[in-house]
């Protein structure tokens, strides 16, 4: 075989009176002086706050990161990455027509269905004066 795995393959024998497949720890599989046992070994001995607090130290001072505002409650923040950094002209022209056009029925509708009922509205409160209502019939009447 390649890169250094051995051609000898070694199977754990069936018994039947155990419950899983799979050992119930690293050291059945695993031989004592393995890599793996040596970088799980560094791993656990590492100081992972200190390396945390270097790597954000190092990025704020290249610029990287603001020390300004921070979370430590779980919050997540979307990243700028990956976005679209660029603004295409035809776009904007054609996303500004299409707005355009939109304001314009907007503007029709308002004109048409609002500003005749806002004329009604102020006509009628100009005509209450100091009353809570009036006849239409007769606007004088009480």
């Amino acid at each position: 075989m390649s890169r250094g795995v051995s051609d000898k393959i070694t199977y754990k024998p069936y018994n039947q009176g155990e419950q899983w497949l799979l050992p119930p720890s690293l050291d059945e599989l695993v031989p004592q002086n393995h890599f793996v046992r040596i970088v799980s070994k560094t791993v656990d001995e590492l100081e992972i706050e200190e390396i945390f607090v270097s790597t954000v130290k190092l990025l704020n001072r290249k610029g990287y990161v603001s020390l300004e505002k921070y979370f430590v409650d779980g919050t997540k923040i979307e990243s700028a990455a990956n976005k679209y950094t660029f603004v295409w002209k035809k776009a904007v022209e054609k996303n500004e027509k299409k707005l355009d056009e939109k304001l314009k029925k907007a503007k029709r509708q308002i004109e048409k269905d609002y500003l005749p009922r806002k004329e009604k509205y102020e006509k009628a409160n100009a005509t209450f004066n100091d009353r809570n209502s009036y006849s239409k019939t007769d606007e004088d009447a009480t």
